[in-house]
């Protein structure tokens, strides 16, 4: 019985000793994730500032609402371009499911791999835009002339903005 007691007063402190350590081991991984996590998220918002206003340009464009009037086409294509570079230069802080909804996005907007050095086009009739107060006749050459997916366009937009919500750490139901 002595030598149980002994054991046991022996044993006890040498195991709260390993408990302790590994719970500090834990405690320190779990630290590390939130740190690593805080700065991919924090990067990725960075991207999103420089992306976010053109998106939005892009799908008030192609549905015609907000400022769309104010945006000529070449300035879309540019947007285009400069999203596609910010998007695919950072596409390892994206999940998989944040660059499908994207490429969704810009699939419902754009007509691509029209011919070889060809820009993509503008997914929409040039007749309906041809009320610009400046419109170009050169222009013509920047659209499909193929009637847009409003619906589709409005739709994957939405659920872009939802995947990059869930990015940031905003999750929607």
């Amino acid at each position: 019985m002595e030598l149980a007691k002994l054991i046991s007063s022996i044993i006890t402190p040498i195991v709260i000793l390993f408990l302790g350590i590994w719970a500090k081991n834990i405690a320190k991984k779990h630290q590390k994730r939130i740190s690593i996590d805080y700065r991919i998220i924090k990067k990725r918002i960075e991207i999103y500032d420089k992306i976010g206003c053109k998106l939005n340009d892009i799908f008030s464009f192609t549905v015609q609402v907000g400022n769309w009037k104010e945006i000529t086409p070449m300035e879309i294509i540019q947007m285009k371009r400069d999203i596609d570079k910010i998007m695919h230069i950072n596409r390892p802080y994206w999940t998989e499911i944040v660059f499908d909804k994207y490429s969704f996005f810009m699939e419902a907007c754009f007509e691509t791999w029209t011919g070889v050095g060809e820009d993509a086009k503008i997914k929409a009739e040039t007749e309906k835009y041809k009320v610009l107060d400046k419109w170009n006749d050169s222009w013509e050459s920047i659209f499909s002339n193929k009637e847009p997916d409003c619906k589709k366009i409005r739709d994957s937009y939405r659920n872009l903005q939802n995947a990059f919500s869930d990015q940031f750490g905003f999750f929607q139901e």
